[in-house]
């Protein structure tokens, strides 16, 4: 929720309100909890709501205020890396194929000759943007 020029707007339901009085009561309404409520549960399992404007990243262990770095957290390359390697596991995609020990990206058309550097292709920011396309 963001004040601009003596007029209150509510980012979640995309409203504008005239007074803090109006702000305060939509706040509180039905309409904008069940936003929020409808908002947090596209965000996975990843985040956990602390409250309307305060979220933290299981995965990551890190706190955000609001939804626009949410999503910018939940699309970037350090949760991307984390997720990779939850749980201490190498967790490869349906696109690396693996025979006889050579690894192959399809999504980047590269090739390595072992688990480690596919991994660490896989960490990289150029297959993070790739994947994400």
């Amino acid at each position: 929720m963001e004040s601009y020029q003596n007029e209150f707007f509510c980012d979640v339901c995309q409203v504008s309100l005239n007074s803090k009085t109006q702000f305060d009561s939509h706040m509180r309404g039905q309409r904008h909890l069940s936003a929020v409520r409808s908002e947090t549960l596209s965000f996975g399992s990843d985040i956990i709501v602390l409250s309307e404007n305060e979220y933290r990243c299981s995965v990551c262990e890190v706190f955000l205020n609001g939804k626009v770095p949410v999503v910018e957290h939940l699309n970037g390359i350090f949760h991307f890396n984390k997720k990779k390697h939850q749980n201490n596991k190498i967790i490869f995609d349906d696109n690396i194929v693996i025979d006889n020990n050579k690894y192959f990206c399809k999504v980047c058309n590269v090739s390595c000759c072992g688990v480690i550097p596919m991994q660490n292709h896989v960490d990289g920011v150029l297959h993070a943007k790739k994947s994400r396309k």
